[in-house]
């Protein structure tokens, strides 16, 4: 894609959506011969079947409305032209509705989530990535979620970090950000149930701050859940809230392990509460 272009893979209103097609493939040229008294030449690059970015271009995959789903097949890759001293270049995911991811893109640009629930299946290397909400278009939170990896840095900012149910969402590094005017600071998800739980794996640093909230299942037992694990974490979360099974308040307690110098965070489940004997 030539520079300071965007283009926007996009849902039909209504319609689940697929794109998965194969892009032109490329061969690294071979160098040429100096002449007499020349030096040879270098060889070329071959970058694959990807969709390139050139300088200022922009990619934006889109599911506008709620229940609109764009899925991103295992052919669909993206990487731009940083590797040869440009860059300044954006994916960008918008909407109400879900894109989920299923290839491999070795990408160096932005990836910025907006409102849309982007689910990463898949692999996306290296890219900084943003989460975020425009509130001029809704008031949903972007959320980056699924089974996948992305090795770059992750700042969820009016955003969540959601891996699926019973999933490790694997992430280069994250920061969380606490509520302020005008934002709704981060939230991370987790589901719980009588299988385990779900993870965030960080491999390298974490900065924590924001809402956890944990989807509590009844059939939960009584039993330690490691909930997010990292190379050495700073802060804490400023609030914890359950969603599942909210007729019944659970005796917790959050750890931030090992003590003094903490690398996972751990829910300690305890049970509930015993009802009252009757009158």
């Amino acid at each position: 894609m030539d520079s300071n272009l965007n283009f926007t893979i996009q849902t039909l209103p209504g319609v689940s959506t697929t794109f998965n097609t194969i892009n032109n493939s490329t061969q690294a040229g071979t160098h040429g011969t100096g002449g007499p008294g020349g030096s040879d030449g270098t060889d070329g690059s071959a970058l694959g079947n990807s969709i390139f970015l050139r300088t200022g271009s922009s990619l934006t995959f889109m599911a506008e409305n709620t229940g609109d789903l764009l899925t991103l097949g295992t052919q669909v890759a993206f990487t731009d032209d940083t590797i040869f001293g440009a860059g300044g270049t954006s994916v960008n995911i918008k909407g109400n509705g879900t894109v989920a991811y299923y290839g491999t893109s070795d990408y160096q640009g932005t990836v910025v989530i907006n409102n849309a629930n982007f689910k990463v299946n898949g692999l996306i290397d290296q890219a900084l990535v943003f989460v975020c909400r425009n509130s001029n278009f809704s008031a949903q939170r972007g959320t980056l979620s699924g089974s996948g990896t992305l090795t770059g840095n992750v700042f969820a900012n009016s955003g969540t970090i959601s891996p699926d149910p019973g999933g490790t969402l694997h992430l280069g590094s994250l920061t969380l950000n606490e509520a302020s005017s005008g934002a709704l600071g981060s939230l991370v998800h987790i589901d719980i149930n009588s299988n385990g739980s779900s993870l965030v794996a960080i491999s390298g640093s974490a900065s924590l701050a924001g809402t956890l909230e944990i989807n509590l299942a009844p059939d939960t037992p009584p039993g330690q859940y490691t909930l997010l694990t990292s190379s050495g974490i700073t802060g804490s979360f400023s609030s914890v809230t359950f969603t599942g099974n909210t007729l019944k308040t659970p005796i917790y307690s959050i750890a931030y392990l090992p003590v003094g110098a903490p690398a996972f965070v751990q829910f300690n489940f305890m049970g509930y509460p015993s009802p009252p004997p009757p009158p």
